[in-house]
């Protein structure tokens, strides 16, 4: 016959196990979430005002940035911290223009890496000679030049005029979206079997 007490700490142990995973994330909980998505090298404009870089949230929540740099590979290399309490929202974009972080996209060929405040590579992306007034966008796995700049907003990889951004999950197509989990449908029936086990362990200790 099953024990009840061995029920009853199973079931509390899978609450405890539940109660950790789905916890409010933030800072380095599903950090490689955070990507560089598109970066402007050789703008029209002047280089030293125009030049930007942008990351994307994958994640469906938001992540605390603080303590985040950007690093550019090639000539005088400058490493841009973010500012503390940075935040970056759930399938949002953040844009860092080129006044802010000081860092030079050089036109021959350059590259940029993302780090988390203890000094782990979470993201980086390498090119060669950037074509003036394009963007070097992330296509997928790929990475691919547009004449369409869309900082702040979904990759654009045609003449057309860009989406805006509004939030759902359309960012997904610029960027790929991750396989999802079976891990909360596995916990979710594990807590009905024991949760149905301990209601009739239960009723027939009563009925007793």
């Amino acid at each position: 016959m099953l024990n009840y007490r061995k029920f009853v700490k199973g079931y509390l142990f899978l609450l405890f196990f539940v109660s950790i995973f789905s916890r409010p994330t933030s800072a380095f909980d599903g950090a490689g979430g955070i990507i560089i998505n598109e970066i402007l090298p050789s703008p029209e404009g002047p280089d030293d005002k125009e030049e930007w870089i942008e990351i994307f949230n994958q994640n469906e929540f938001e992540v605390v940035l603080s303590g985040w740099q950007i690093k550019d590979m090639a000539g005088k290399i400058k490493t841009y911290t973010l500012r503390d309490k940075t935040t970056i929202s759930p399938k949002g974009f953040l844009v860092f223009p080129r006044p802010e972080t000081k860092i030079t996209l050089n036109n021959d060929g350059d590259g940029l890496i993302l780090s988390g405040p203890s000094g782990e590579i979470l993201d980086r992306v390498k090119y060669e000679s950037a074509p003036l007034g394009e963007s070097y966008n992330r296509k997928g796995a790929e990475w691919a030049w547009s004449e369409v700049l869309t900082p702040g907003n979904i990759n654009v990889f045609t003449k057309e005029k860009p989406k805006l951004n509004t939030g759902s999950q359309e960012a997904l197509a610029a960027i790929g979206e991750h396989p999802k989990s079976f891990l909360p449908l596995f916990i979710a029936l594990a807590l009905a079997l024991l949760s149905g086990a301990i209601i009739l362990i239960m009723k027939k200790r009563l009925e007793g």
